[in-house]
């Protein structure tokens, strides 16, 4: 079908929601910040592309509301509405105000204690998400977003798996066939080989991230494409001791299993890797206990660094807002 302009939706009122500004822009649809002024309380309006409209049934809702419909979780950020405006689909979700996990990896590794807790709040995520047989298909450090109280929140569904609604591992890309979509450095092997995602495929890819968040750096920084998914699909892992001597070995252990080539030598859960993780001491390995830069890097972040570059145009009381959920962000310029 055809979609209006989404940019033009700035400045609109649809329902009772005033549209105030766009925050970012991706290949899955085009996020604004609004204010839903019958419960007045600010929200995230997820404007969908025309590539997004995947749906269990014809004429029903996208599977990325669907999937958020299913799931109510802490770490998991919610759905309010879902709207049609003319011919445009909305999703209204919670509004995260925070970094992402991505730009705070942009500084280097986390200590142990902060992979840890920020490990277990994803795992749970997922495995919340699970429970309710939704397969995320795309976890990275762009799409998680870290409050400034600490609190993980897991992003974009748009890619999302319903079970047992969906079944092969792939979705219409909207043009003249069908293609393995998701963001290749966090993908499991067994996607890259075009095979079904399930659970462990997620468990896979919580693994590379919280390996990067330890390590400093992606689990497979192979460059280019085609060298980064032949070492996916046989490249071994450089050890987590290795990468960072700081971290103990049992997070080594936990993250190695994650990432095995085969599903079946993963653990077979994210609630049997969220156990595991429960089992990973938080102090270094050694003696350092010290506050190290790392430590007073995701402190800055807490008090005063998660805020938008200033061409979003967001009022200062609200320059928490980073770019919501959209795939592949960008901020506006």
């Amino acid at each position: 079908m055809g979609l209006m302009n989404s940019a033009n939706l700035s400045g609109r009122r649809i329902q009772h929601y005033a549209v105030l500004s766009l925050i970012g822009s991706g290949a899955m649809g085009d996020v604004y910040w609004a204010r839903d002024e019958r419960l007045r309380r600010d929200v995230a309006v997820k404007a969908l592309t025309a590539t997004t409209g995947r749906r269990p049934r014809r004429g029903g809702p996208p599977a990325e509301a669907l999937a958020l419909s299913r799931l109510c979780h802490p770490h998991i950020a919610a759905i309010y509405d879902f709207l049609r405006h003319h011919d445009q689909e909305l999703i209204v979700m919670e509004l995260v105000a925070g970094a992402t996990l991505k730009d705070v990896l942009a500084g280097g590794p986390l200590p142990v204690a902060e992979v840890v807790r920020l490990g277990r709040q994803l795992v749970s995520g997922v495995a919340a998400a699970h429970a309710a047989n939704v397969i995320h298909r795309d976890i990275k450090p762009a799409n998680l977003k870290i409050t400034s109280s600490g609190v993980l929140k897991i992003l974009d569904f748009g890619i999302a798996a319903l079970s047992p609604v969906d079944g092969p591992d792939t979705v219409h890309d909207g043009s003249s066939g069908l293609a393995l979509v998701g963001t290749v450095p966090y993908m499991a092997p067994e996607r890259l080989r075009g095979e079904a995602a399930d659970a462990r495929s997620d468990v896979f890819s919580a693994g590379a991230v919280l390996y990067e968040m330890a390590a400093g750096r992606r689990a497979f920084p192979q460059r280019p494409i085609a060298s980064l998914v032949e070492a996916i699909l046989g490249a071994d892992v450089t050890p987590l001791a290795m990468a960072n001597p700081l971290m103990p070995v049992e997070l080594d252990r936990v993250l190695m299993r994650a990432m095995a080539r085969e599903p079946g030598r993963r653990q077979q859960s994210a609630q049997e890797l969220l156990a595991a993780l429960e089992s990973v001491p938080t102090e270094p390995a050694g003696a350092a206990t010290r506050l190290r830069p790392s430590n007073r890097r995701l402190v800055a972040i807490r008090r005063s660094a998660l805020e938008m570059p200033p061409k979003t145009r967001i009022p200062a009381g609200l320059r928490g807002l980073a770019a919501f959920d959209a795939l592949g962000t960008r901020h506006p310029a």
